[in-house]
C-alpha cells in the first residue's frame, strides 16, 4: 500500500467527516489536521486526486505520496499510527 498525506479545502457547505467518510472508502485514513489526511491506500496519487475531486469536490487538493524523512508535532491522530504506516509505506 501507498502511503500519502492529502490537503484538502473544502466549500463552506461540505464537512470533515464527509470527506473522510470518503476517503474511507478508498483506503484507510487518520485524520493530521483539520484540513489534512494521512491515507493508506492501493490507487496512485493521481487515482486518489481524481477520486477526491469526483466524489468529494473541494475548491483544493494536494495529494503527496510519502517518503521516509517527515517530522510532527500536535497532530491529530497518535504518533504511533504514523510510524506504523510510514512502515508499511511502499
Amino acid at each position: 500500500m501507498f502511503v500519502y498525506i492529502v490537503s484538502i479545502s473544502l466549500m463552506d457547505d461540505q464537512t470533515m467527516s464527509l470527506c473522510q467518510e470518503q476517503l474511507n472508502r478508498v483506503g484507510d485514513t487518520a485524520p493530521l489536521t483539520e484540513n489534512c489526511f494521512l491515507v493508506r491506500s492501493n490507487m496512485k496519487a493521481t487515482d486518489l486526486r481524481d477520486y477526491i475531486k469526483d466524489n468529494i469536490a473541494p475548491s483544493r487538493i494536494y495529494v503527496s505520496k510519502v517518503a521516509h524523512g517527515a517530522a510532527w508535532t500536535n497532530v491529530m491522530v497518535p504518533n504511533s499510527l504514523i510510524k506504523e504506516w510510514y512502515g508499511d509505506a511502499e
